[in-house]
């Protein structure tokens, strides 16, 4: 696979379309079909882009380093944890200032909440504070945490049971695709309301079919880097197209499974595609974790502040997230990932094959 590609480009423009449209929600300014741009921009959607990246990259990574398991998770908590800790940190201290945290145990649940599996609780005296939620954006970190285990994993079974013929493997993570899109079809029709179906929405069952979205691509690159590389235009002609035929003619889920794979085509096209312009924008400077993680406690800060019903409320909001974003790559993300150099004694990954 071609090393210079624009993933971080895609990243940051993953990030920065999800800020944008909570800010149309929570500053009040639209709603999001409320002009041609915002139908436009809603169809290239930040969470799911950034699960195909992640299927695409964190498989591509796992198979080409060859890594032990324990270094294989660490790296991932190396990306991960540290920004997102002190994140968390910085919320608090925002939230102390203000006024909101009682002196009991449930400010510490909601503090470990935040920074591991359970972002989802949110204790009642925090819902008058901003839009309800300090940080409603970081129910995708164990969903990511989750994906990251799955991929050693189903590639221990996959090479015990079909060994190292890569046509096998495609046809086995096909089929998981399909079978996760069924559970993610089910879980959208279903009364979501129940608390169960709410933790239910942080596991790794209704947003599968995304992540093995890129991991197919990754794993069968051979076969489909020749209708990707470069094409970004033509898959942008097919995902207006798929679009067009979704919102006007009744085909259903079909319409969205296709629809989703000509978005992970234009993603990745666009990654592959004049694959020089990420470093010439952006260099080595990745900020679209950072953004992702600090829009929501500033959008809640200017929300409660009253800040609400102008553009320029957005542009700020925007503008301390990239701030924010760029001090947590320089001080906390970049050094942390520069730990993934160091080794660590673990069982190879072979040994679980």
């Amino acid at each position: 696979m071609n090393r210079q590609n624009n993933f971080d480009l895609l990243r940051l423009f993953a990030a920065l379309q999800v800020v944008y449209f909570h800010a149309m929600e929570h500053l009040h300014l639209g709603s999001h079909d409320s002009s041609l741009f915002n139908k436009i921009f809603a169809q290239f959607p930040g969470v799911p882009i950034f699960f195909v990246i992640s299927g695409f990259l964190i498989t591509d990574s796992y198979l080409r380093n060859r890594q032990t398991v324990g270094q294989y998770l660490r790296n991932r908590a190396l990306r991960i944890f540290r920004a997102l800790i002190v994140c968390t940190c910085l919320t608090t201290l925002m939230l102390g200032l203000l006024g909101f945290l009682p002196a009991d145990w449930r400010v510490g649940a909601w503090f470990v909440g935040q920074i591991t599996v359970l972002p989802i609780y949110n204790p009642v005296f925090l819902r008058d504070f901003g839009v309800g939620d300090p940080n409603g954006a970081l129910w995708t970190i164990p969903v990511e945490m989750q994906f990251y285990l799955f991929i050693p994993i189903v590639f221990a079974l996959m090479y015990g049971v079909l060994g190292e013929k890569k046509r096998s493997h495609l046809l086995a993570l096909t089929g998981a695709l399909l079978v996760s899109f069924g559970v993610y079809t089910w879980f959208m029709a279903a009364d979501r309301t129940p608390l169960w179906m709410q933790v239910f929405y942080i596991t790794i069952f209704p947003h599968l079919w995304l992540f093995l979205l890129g991991a197919c691509a990754q794993v069968g690159w051979q076969w489909v880097q020749p209708f990707i590389q470069g094409k970004v235009v033509y898959w942008l002609v097919f995902y207006a197209a798929i679009c067009m035929a979704k919102a006007y003619t009744p085909i259903g889920d079909l319409g969205v499974l296709l629809a989703h794979v000509g978005l992970a085509g234009c993603v990745l096209s666009a990654a592959f595609s004049l694959p020089w312009l990420a470093h010439k924008l952006l260099g080595k400077t990745d900020i679209s974790y950072g953004v992702y993680l600090y829009h929501m406690p500033v959008m809640n800060l200017f929300v409660e502040l009253g800040k609400t019903g102008s553009w320029l409320s957005m542009v700020a909001v925007t503008g301390l997230s990239v701030i924010l974003a760029g001090a947590s790559w320089a001080f906390i993300e970049k050094p942390a990932l520069s730990l993934k150099k160091r080794k660590t004694a673990f069982a190879p990954v072979s040994a679980l094959r």
